[in-house]
């Protein structure tokens, strides 16, 4: 929404019940194929988690493992969260829960790996942060990924000298809420991006931790006790390669629309 008068309490009503629809419709009619791919690796996701958590007592994980599982399941929410900031216009905050999703990961991935710091966690004497720390011994490109993020968005920088809106060369109004146009398709599909990195971050930590409970594994492949292979499906790889490349082309297109 643009600003030139006076804001008044109806406005900020109005953007939430129906402006942010709007832009979310907008932004759908450029982003439905994306969002469904995220949507679909998401849902077996879920169904694995729930098979994971929802078991008779004699069939239960361990606690810690009991836990990793609820960890894995409020990262998926956030990611849809993620997703809903995004298709309703707002640019910077996808990152940011991105970035939370990571310590998210890395927590359930170290009570996994340490049992012991359960009750520590459930103490709320637990620093998310310290997991990342361990999650990158699985993945060193975990920890990069963490500090991009909190080095872009997690901490106030560059990109926050201008308000929503107001990064547009050619329109002088600043937005109230999220806003969407064809201008933004690049940076959509940057942050769509992340936030497919982010998915596929989460679901390879908990196929690792969870392979024998996984029915369908996607990330890893077991050669032999205590040793497996990153290597993901070729319906995973495929949609990153497509997102790479729409990035690619929407930059080498950017400096002439921007002329």
């Amino acid at each position: 929404m643009d600003t030139k008068n006076k804001t008044t309490k109806e406005d900020i009503v109005e953007i939430i019940h129906k402006k942010s629809n709007d832009v979310a419709e907008h932004f759908d009619s450029f982003f439905s194929k994306e969002v469904e791919l995220l949507a679909e690796d998401i849902a077996i996701s879920f169904n694995s988690l729930h098979e994971i958590i929802d078991r008779e007592e004699e069939n239960q994980v361990s606690d810690a493992d009991h836990q990793s599982a609820l960890l894995f399941w409020t990262a998926l929410n956030s990611l849809i969260a993620s997703i809903e900031l995004l298709r309703r216009g707002y640019f910077k905050e996808p990152a940011t829960l991105s970035r939370h999703i990571l310590e998210i990961i890395g927590t359930a991935y170290d009570i996994h790996l340490h049992p012991e710091k359960l009750s520590l966690f459930r103490s709320g004497k637990y620093r998310s942060t310290k997991g990342v720390g361990v999650v990158k011994g699985l993945s060193p490109a975990i920890g990069s990924m963490y500090g991009h993020l909190s080095e872009m968005f997690g901490h106030v920088n560059r990109l926050h000298l201008l308000p929503q809106g107001s990064y547009e060369p050619k329109r002088a109004a600043l937005w109230i809420g999220g806003g969407f146009s064809e201008k933004n398709t690049m940076g959509c599909v940057l942050i769509l991006s992340i936030l497919t990195t982010t998915l596929d971050v989460a679901n390879a930590v908990m196929e690792f931790i969870f392979y024998e409970e996984i029915k369908e594994h996607r990330f890893w492949t077991k050669l032999k006790d205590n040793e497996y292979r990153h290597f993901p499906i070729a319906r995973i790889r495929e949609r990153a390669l497509a997102l790479a490349e729409k990035l690619e082309k929407g930059l080498l297109r950017y400096p002439h629309s921007e002329s």
